[in-house]
């Protein structure tokens, strides 16, 4: 033992020295409270690399590794306010102040005092949410969740596991890359691990060419905003995808994980990591409204499959090109003198030539064949990829060329 735990033991019977009355607490509240205030002094002989502080107090700070304990914790239940109140700004902009007073008792609960307290319960939620975010993102290198449940994996209600809990339990069941669990008997000393496996790790460090630069700003040639005479219609926005959100909003997830491949580098990714990251598509597919997942996932792997098996596609998706930039957005005015933007899909310049690259989901019809779709499809988008080259020959000389990717059917057609 220590010279300052003992230190810390003489304050803790010098408090119950004080508290007791006959030998016992008398006003047990107020001991608990009196320990709650006492001051611990550090441990000079402690370890100068353990930190224990709250996550307030972790704000700002990062450590290689982080401990979260007690995420399970039933947290201490509100007391009931005599009056709950809040400012609001009307539709006229004045401040203006919501009083809700507590029921009498035997009486109904006061309308305006259930809609705060509703309030004041989503406003804790958000900050529980908040506070967890700001601990989980301290760690550099490793982060511990520790938690204890009773036989079944479900979290306590408000508790910090609850928010946590819906991309943790699917991570935790699909085994996705980067999460190991370790599970231990209350009481035990050492616990029983759910695999012999090594621990994956996630490594998105790639070694760039040595003579790669930072792709250049593309600067408006003169001092003049880009115009354009007339903006294309948004044909994603059209009465196919009205009829079928499902599909559009597929393309959504697909979008991104196309961007994703390009940043991270194509060649980190297999097979493998579709399996491992499918959980975190179902959930974004969930968060857009998509409530029966299994065929989009379905759709999403066979096109992302589809590019691995492809020299085309890994061309298409290679960061190795100059210049390369997905989802690139383009401010201009029209004639009109309205202000819009363009996003691009996928843009880089390969041998002297810029290419511009929208991607579809679409695929042929049993009884329409692939030539006749693809002309269907160049027909429909091209004005949309004409309308993106006359943005960039309003920025720069290079040479364009314009096409659609179907990863679907794994076709790259120049328009």
């Amino acid at each position: 033992v220590s010279t300052t735990e003992l230190e810390q033991c003489q304050q803790y019977l010098d408090l119950i020295e004080q508290q007791e009355t006959g030998g016992t607490i008398s006003d047990w509240p107020a001991f608990e409270k009196a320990v709650q205030s006492l001051y611990a002094k550090p441990d000079q002989e402690a370890d100068p690399n353990l930190h224990v502080m709250t996550i307030h107090k972790a704000k700002g700070l990062e450590f290689d590794t982080v401990i979260i304990p007690g995420l399970n914790r039933k947290p201490r239940g509100d007391d009931k306010q005599l009056m709950l109140w809040q400012e609001r700004v009307s539709k006229q902009g004045e401040n203006q102040l919501i009083i809700g007073p507590l029921e009498q008792t035997g009486q109904d609960s006061d309308p305006l005092f259930k809609y705060l307290q509703r309030e004041h319960q989503l406003k804790n939620q958000l900050e529980k949410a908040r506070v967890l975010y700001v601990g989980t993102t301290r760690a550099i290198k490793k982060l511990h969740l520790m938690y204890t449940t009773d036989n079944e994996l479900k979290p306590t209600a408000n508790s910090l596991l609850e928010s946590l809990w819906p991309v943790l339990e699917s991570a935790i069941e699909a085994k996705a890359q980067g999460i190991h669990c370790h599970y231990q008997q209350q009481g035990e000393g050492e616990g029983e691990e759910m695999t012999n496996e090594p621990i994956p790790t996630l490594d998105h460090l790639q070694r760039l060419p040595t003579d790669w630069q930072h792709p250049k700003i593309i600067a408006v040639k003169g001092d003049a905003p880009v115009v354009i005479e007339q903006a294309p219609q948004d044909h994603d926005q059209g009465p196919l995808t009205e009829r079928n959100p499902a599909a559009r909003h597929t393309g959504t997830v697909l979008h991104r994980i196309l961007r994703q491949i390009v940043v991270e580098g194509v060649n980190t990714w297999n097979l493998d990591t579709i399996n491992n990251r499918k959980p975190f598509w179902d959930i974004q597919l969930r968060q857009l409204g998509v409530s029966q997942t299994d065929e989009a996932l379905e759709v999403i792997c066979r096109a992302i499959t589809n590019c691995f098996q492809s020299d085309t596609a890994q061309w298409i998706l290679s960061n190795q090109h100059s210049e390369s930039l997905c989802e690139y957005a383009i401010g201009y005015i029209t004639q009109g003198g309205k202000h819009k933007t363009a996003v691009l899909d996928r843009t880089f310049v390969a041998d002297g030539i810029r290419w511009i690259i929208d991607y579809k989901m679409a695929e042929p019809a049993e009884s329409e064949s692939q030539q006749g779709f693809l002309s269907h499809q160049v027909q429909q988008y091209r004005g949309q990829l004409e309308h993106y080259a006359a943005l960039f020959n309003q920025m720069d000389d290079t040479p364009i060329k314009i096409a659609l990717y179907f990863p679907l059917i794994n076709q790259l057609e120049i328009v």
